[in-house]
C-alpha cells in the first residue's frame, strides 16, 4: 500500500512546490499522465497536460445539480489524495476541428457560427480581470498572439503575432475565435484562417524560430455590448510542410 501512495504524494509536493511557476516551467517539469488543473499564486487556474502543453482556465464552473442518488464510496486507511486546493486531476474536453476546404492564398475570410451561442458560456473572473489571458493560443508549437483589434463600420479587423517554435515550417493556421460581451458571456464564434502558405514556395512558409504578422483578419461585429473588444484564441490546426 505503501508503494502505491508514493507517486501521488510525489506530485502532491511538486505541485505544491511549482505553484508560482510560468506555466510553460509548469508544463514542461511536472511529470503527470493526466490533465491537472494547477492554482498560481495570482489565482489564475492552468491545465496541465501530460504532451506539456497547457492552457489558462478561463470559463465559469457551473454548479451542476447532484445526482438523485450518491453512491458511497469507502477508502481505506492509506489512501491519499492531492490537495484540491493545489491540484485537481480534471478530463480535459477535446473538440475536433470540423472538416474543411483550405482557403486560397488571396484575402482574409471567415466563417461565422450562425447557431446561437452557448449562453452557459462565459469568462471566469480571472478572465475578465485580465484580458491577455485570452489572446494567446498554441498547438504543436505554434503560438498565436492577438496584437491589435480595431473596428471598421460593421467589422472588427484582427491582427496576429504568429510564433513558430516548432521544428518544422508551417503553411496553414487555423484559428477558431471567441467574442465575448463586456460582462464575459459569449456572443459569436468565428473560425479564421491566420496563414495560408503554398507548398513549393519557400517565401510563404512560417519557418522554425520565425514570429511574422499574421494575415488581417476581417470578422462581422457580434451583437451586443462588446467595447472590451474581448476575444479568445484558439489554435484548431497547424499544417506543416
Amino acid at each position: 500500500m505503501t508503494m502505491n501512495l508514493r507517486p501521488r504524494l510525489r506530485l502532491a509536493t511538486a505541485l505544491l512546490l511549482a505553484a508560482s511557476a510560468s506555466p510553460l516551467a509548469l508544463a514542461d517539469s511536472l511529470p503527470i499522465s493526466q490533465p491537472v488543473t494547477v492554482t498560481l499564486d495570482s489565482g489564475v487556474k492552468i491545465l496541465l497536460k501530460p504532451d506539456h502543453s497547457w492552457e489558462y482556465q478561463l470559463d465559469e464552473v457551473q454548479a451542476a445539480s447532484p445526482p438523485a442518488t450518491q453512491p458511497s464510496v469507502e477508502t481505506g486507511a492509506g489512501s491519499a489524495l492531492v490537495p484540491t486546493s493545489t491540484a485537481v486531476p480534471v478530463t480535459a474536453a477535446v473538440t475536433a476541428p470540423g472538416d474543411s476546404t483550405s482557403p486560397s492564398a488571396g484575402a482574409a475570410s471567415t466563417s461565422a457560427s450562425n447557431a446561437a451561442p452557448d449562453s452557459a458560456s462565459r469568462l471566469n473572473s480571472s478572465a475578465l480581470a485580465n484580458p491577455r489571458l485570452l489572446s494567446e493560443g498554441h498547438r504543436d508549437g505554434l503560438v498565436a498572439r492577438l496584437s491589435s483589434v480595431s473596428e471598421e463600420d460593421d467589422e472588427a479587423l484582427l491582427q496576429f503575432s504568429l510564433d513558430n517554435t516548432a521544428g518544422q515550417s508551417v503553411i496553414g493556421v487555423q484559428a477558431r475565435l471567441r467574442l465575448y460581451a463586456d460582462d464575459g458571456h459569449l456572443l459569436a464564434t468565428r473560425e479564421v484562417p491566420l496563414w495560408v502558405g503554398e507548398y513549393r514556395l519557400p517565401q510563404t512558409y512560417l519557418r522554425p524560430g520565425q514570429t511574422r504578422d499574421s494575415r488581417e483578419v476581417r470578422v462581422s461585429l457580434p451583437e451586443g455590448e462588446w467595447s472590451r473588444q474581448l476575444v479568445r484564441v484558439e489554435v484548431t490546426e497547424v499544417e506543416f510542410r
